[in-house]
Parts: structure tokens; C-alpha cells; sequence
């Protein structure tokens, strides 16, 4: 008997994409799954209506359910409803404008079918794409506790779409923290290598579509959504020997990603707390002044189209 994995997409202001988000996981090669989708608009909105208008074409397939807040309650709110009304053995993550490559439920299946339970999930290797052509590919080929890795942005493991969790695992560590508002799938991967370790698919699995990313945030709270997370684990950061190198690394991100909005004065005052843990190097200034020139001039993007 093939184990029911049940497939988890939050959706917010995204009805668009989400069809193809829903389609690419009927289209499995692994048959035995559920598909939850977690509305998490405002009744009465545009967005509620455009998402009911949406979720009409599969009120007819017994596999997928659709769940409507009451009111918006966030990315963490909306996956814990989906954990809490599945019936899978296995908890897969999809953000609504990502998409499963058709081998993907079943290669992780496999790949944890075949460990012991020490193993609390499986994540793996994905694409970045614009207007459906893949651009980039993001292959680490690394498996165990991944904290340090994590946190030091060596391994980017994009939770929100490449992760296969055993639902025993999300309900021993009650799911995600609802306050926070980001680095939703960083906070509950930090508390989930306490105690498990995260295996690997290798292959290429996952589309991350770069085409909408209205939900990803602003510069404007990127300074109080890093100080919770970094006071939240503190004591997991300090216990790791690369300590300073994280604090100082993800400081430094918070810089940039000021300097790229034009914040410039947060920017320094983000860029000194860095040093604070680690000298700034040449290297990292160069990246300083590309963030700079990123706020006058989409570099990135022209680069992106250029590659397609």
C-alpha cells in the first residue's frame, strides 16, 4: 500500500499562479496524495473572489480540499490549518507560485521510505525559472543536520516548496510558530534539526517561479523580522562554532537588501552591526556597491533576461 502524502498550498493574493501550483501535484508520478489549499485572503476581497473563482475548476477531483480562513492570518497560520485537516503520513510544502516537477513526491517517498525515523524529512535540489524557462539550478548534495549550513546561507533550502516532512515530526514540534510573520520555514527548520535530521533528494525537483513575488516582502520591517529570529535562537546560534560569522553574515544581507531599497543610512547602521561580529572584507564591499547600483539600475533582471 502506497502512504498518502498530502501536499499543503497556502495561497494569498496569488490566484493566478496558483492553478499551475495545484496542477503540477495532480500531475504526479506518485498517485496516492491530497492536495490541501489554505485561503488565506480577507472575505470579501478581490482576492478571495479571484481564488474561489479559481478553486471552482477542481471541486470536482476528490483529492483536493479547499479551506478558506475566516480572516487573513499568515503564511504559518495557513500551513498549520492544512497539517491539522490532512490525512497524510508525509507533509509536503508548496508555495502558490512554485510548481513539483512530476517526479518529485514520489523520488522523496522513495528516499525516506528507506531511512529510519531519525530522519524527520527530506528536502531537494531546485530551479529557479522566469516565464516558464529555467535559469538557475540550486544542487548542495548535502544531508544531515544542516543547522550551521543553514544559517550560514550556505544551503538555502527554500523549505517553503522542497520539503517532504513525516507528520508525526510536525505534530511532535506543533508546527510552525504563528508570530512570525517571515522566515517562517527558517524558524521551524532551526527547532526541527534539534532533534532530526533532513535528508536529500538530488535531482532537480522543484520550480521556484521568480515571475510574481508580491509576498516577499519590503526593506521597510527587514530589521525587526531579523532581530526576532536571530533573539529567538540565539541559543542555537551560540552554541555553533562559526557564531560570529552567522550574526555578522545575516546583518550583512539585511544591509543590502537596504542598500538595494535606498535605505542608506539603515544600510551603514546594518553594515557596522556587521563588523561588530566579523571584518568586512573587500569582497563584501564590492557586493555592497552591486546592491547600490541594484537600486538605480535592475542589474539582476537584465542579467535574467539575457539568460533565457
Amino acid at each position: 500500500m502506497k502512504k498518502l502524502v498530502s501536499v499543503i498550498i497556502p495561497t494569498y493574493s496569488r490566484p493566478t499562479y496558483l492553478v499551475r501550483s495545484v496542477r503540477s501535484v495532480l500531475n504526479q508520478t506518485y498517485s496516492c496524495i491530497e492536495v490541501l489549499v489554505i485561503d488565506d485572503n480577507n472575505p470579501n476581497t478581490q482576492g478571495r473572489r479571484e481564488t474561489e473563482a479559481v478553486m471552482r475548476q477542481f471541486k470536482n477531483d476528490k483529492r483536493v480540499k479547499y479551506i478558506q480562513h475566516p480572516k487573513n492570518l499568515n503564511g504559518s497560520a495557513a500551513r498549520n490549518s492544512g497539517i491539522a485537516n490532512s490525512k497524510g503520513e508525509y507533509i509536503a510544502l508548496l508555495d502558490d507560485d512554485d510548481e513539483f516537477l512530476p517526479q518529485k513526491i514520489e523520488l522523496q517517498v522513495k528516499k525516506l521510505e528507506d531511512l529510519d525515523d531519525s530522519w524527520g524529512g527530506c528536502y531537494c535540489s531546485y530551479q529557479f525559472s522566469l516565464k516558464n524557462k529555467p535559469y538557475r539550478k540550486i544542487e548542495k548534495l548535502e544531508e544531515g543536520n544542516l543547522l550551521e549550513s543553514l544559517l550560514l546561507i550556505k544551503n538555502s533550502i527554500c523549505g517553503g516548496s522542497t520539503l517532504m516532512i513525516r507528520k508525526s515530526v510536525f505534530e511532535e514540534l506543533q508546527g510552525f510558530d504563528t508570530s512570525f510573520r517571515r522566515y517562517q520555514d527558517w524558524e521551524f527548520l532551526v527547532r526541527f534539526f534539534r532533534r532530526y535530521k533532513l535528508a536529500q533528494s538530488k535531482e532537480v525537483l522543484t520550480n521556484i517561479n521568480m515571475d510574481s513575488r508580491i509576498n516577499a516582502g519590503s526593506a521597510k520591517n527587514a530589521i525587526e523580522f531579523k532581530e526576532k529570529f536571530l533573539n529567538e535562537f540565539e541559543k542555537d546560534i551560540d552554541k555553533l562554532p562559526n557564531r560570529n560569522l552567522i550574526y555578522k553574515t545575516h546583518w550583512f544581507l539585511v544591509a543590502n537588501l537596504l542598500f538595494e531599497k535606498r535605505s542608506y543610512f539603515l544600510a551603514i547602521q546594518m553594515l557596522k552591526r556587521a563588523k561588530t561580529y566579523s571584518p568586512i572584507s573587500f569582497r563584501d564591499i564590492a557586493y555592497c556597491i552591486f546592491n547600490i547600483i541594484e537600486g538605480i539600475i535592475p542589474v539582476k533582471k537584465l542579467i535574467q533576461r539575457r539568460m533565457l
